[in-house]
């Protein structure tokens, strides 16, 4: 009896659960920082995620994302990223911001022209469909972006200027210009540079 229960349970949590998306990886100091709220968390294993939550990497730190259609966000060390939007019950938009740092997305193939999914920075926006690729931004808000696998139509906020990154090509935005033409490369590339010491104390950014 107590075993059936158990399980009932734990179906009822995993459908709940399941609406937003869950923290399914950390290693090293990660926190969130709930909508609406000053303070920040630890975050666990299974962790739910929420629209607006805030999560922070510090030095040597990292964690993974796992959203509703089974699409994966990598969080590197040294970031903030946020969620904006994620549609659980439709999945036609899942938005995010990344204020510093880096993120690798693997998302699925979309099968809707309604469905949207795109990652902002403070200078620019990339919009996907079924893409693998790896954004960063630096302290200067310069954000740079390499595609793995499909295609992004990457976009500088200041100019509206658009640009298509196809597999194993980087386009970078510097805030107020247009993005670079695409060009060839691969991930022994670094994708930003942070200046100065770590962000391990604290990740100076202005949300």
């Amino acid at each position: 009896m107590k075993h059936s229960f158990y399980l009932l349970s734990l179906f009822i949590f995993s459908i709940v659960f399941a609406d937003t998306g869950n923290i399914s990886f950390v290693i090293g100091k990660v926190d969130i920082q709930k909508k609406g709220k000053s303070s920040w968390e630890s975050v666990f294993i299974d962790k739910e995620i929420e629209n607006g939550d805030r999560i922070r990497t510090r030095l040597q730190s990292r964690c993974e994302v796992l959203l509703p259609d089974e699409s994966l966000l990598n969080i590197g060390e040294n970031t903030v990223f946020e969620i904006k939007i994620v549609d659980s019950k439709k999945e036609e938009e899942y938005s995010f911001f990344l204020w510093i740092g880096k993120v690798t997305a693997k998302f699925k193939k979309l099968v809707s022209s309604k469905q949207r999914r795109t990652i902002e920075s403070p200078s620019a926006v990339v919009a996907v469909r079924g893409t693998e690729f790896s954004m960063g931004v630096d302290q200067g808000k310069r954000t740079s972006v390499r595609v793995k696998s499909g295609k992004v139509e990457y976009t500088s906020k200041s100019t509206g200027k658009s640009v298509f990154v196809g597999v194993n090509q980087i386009s970078t935005v510097v805030p107020g210009q247009d993005p670079t033409p695409p060009r060839e490369s691969d991930d022994s590339e670094q994708l930003i540079e942070m200046e100065g010491e770590s962000l391990d104390d604290e990740v100076q950014v202005k949300l």
